[in-house]
């Protein structure tokens, strides 16, 4: 999954799913009194965080700055409720300056490293790349489409059922197949671990400076 040594890929986990490889734990979340921790505390290269900002910045900053060097986090993923806000940037540059961390976030803090999911273009410069994994079914039936997210079990359930020939789509980077059953036509698209990585590199190509991507279920 790592398409260059010199730019960061990070698997987003839970807070308590084990992996040895470089990896973004998700769980904490901020509130007014300062944050919430999940039981597990397992080693992780960048925290994610999330929830408000607390009233006490600077106790809070120094919270988080001492619970990434607990677990080895080398920088933060933030997703403050409130990003605009003028202590959103102050502590994003108090982790910065005082503690060598990065700061990545989807909203605008001045200083903090831009993460987008729009990958159908160049990125930003600098920014980072945030990779979903998809899985979702569009069923026609009379002449109306629907169109809804699936989980991997359904995705399986359907190939194991029908046996369909599956396709992989370049525009997409991803798996898809078309069935007929009972006067419906069902069209799944679908990732695996390939696809995943074939769109992390061409997220990298359009100009990532690092990528955050998803753990594919398997099907």
């Amino acid at each position: 999954m790592q398409p260059n040594r010199d730019i960061p890929c990070f698997r987003v986990l839970g807070a308590s799913s084990p992996f040895g490889s470089t990896c973004m734990r998700v769980g904490w979340k901020a509130t007014d009194d300062g944050f919430l921790l999940p039981r597990s505390r397992l080693f992780c290269d960048v925290l994610h965080l999330s929830g408000t900002v607390p009233a006490n910045t600077a106790v809070f900053a120094a919270q988080v700055a001492e619970l990434c060097g607990e677990v080895g986090a080398r920088a933060v993923f933030w997703s403050p409720e409130t990003a605009e806000s003028k202590s959103a940037a102050e502590i994003a540059a108090f982790w910065q300056t005082h503690h060598a961390l990065r700061v990545y976030s989807p909203f605008a803090i001045p200083g903090a490293i831009p993460v987008v999911s729009d990958l159908s273009g160049p990125l930003p410069t600098q920014a980072a790349a945030a990779i979903l994994a998809r899985a979702a079914i569009t069923e026609i039936r009379n002449g109306k489409a629907e169109k809804r997210i699936a989980t991997s079990g359904e995705i399986g359930a359907l190939i194991e059922t029908y046996r369909p020939e599956i396709a992989f789509s370049a525009e997409l980077a991803a798996n898809f197949f078309t069935l007929h059953p009972n006067d419906a036509t069902i069209f799944a698209v679908f990732d695996t671990e390939e696809t995943l990585t074939t769109r992390v590199t061409r997220a990298v190509k359009n100009g990532a400076a690092a990528v955050f991507c998803d753990i594919c279920e398997k099907i």
